[in-house]
């Protein structure tokens, strides 16, 4: 459920070139821990249809609408939109530029591959 109140029903993807582009997939395939110090941490959960999923383990999780585009997520929050700037998605972490600040955050579902043999 978003802020306002409307509802969506998730629904895995059928159509196998929806969402191709490689980072995008890369950025729906993780949850993406965002700790901003000791005591605050916010998951991200992206969508492939501009939803992403929000939880800051304090209050209950929400919806919001967000973009994608030319290395920018920007995450429409009310009237003030969170702007992440430099995005690059890897496998295991995200890094992005907020308020001129870099942070990486960590993908929480990433398991490193074993170096047994």
């Amino acid at each position: 459920e978003r802020e306002d109140g409307q509802s969506f029903t998730l629904r895995p993807l059928t159509d196998e070139t929806t969402c191709s582009d490689e980072q995008l997939s890369a950025l729906i395939a993780g949850s993406w821990l965002w700790e901003l110090d000791a005591t605050q941490s916010i998951f991200f959960d992206f969508t492939c249809n501009g939803i992403v999923l929000i939880d800051d383990q304090q209050s209950e999780a929400f919806a919001a609408d967000y973009s994608f585009a030319d290395g920018i997520i920007t995450i429409l929050l009310g009237d003030q939109p969170l702007v992440f700037e430099n995005v690059t998605v890897a496998d295991d972490a995200m890094n992005v530029l907020f308020n001129g600040i870099d942070f990486a955050m960590r993908n929480a579902l990433y398991v490193a591959p074993s170096t047994e043999e």
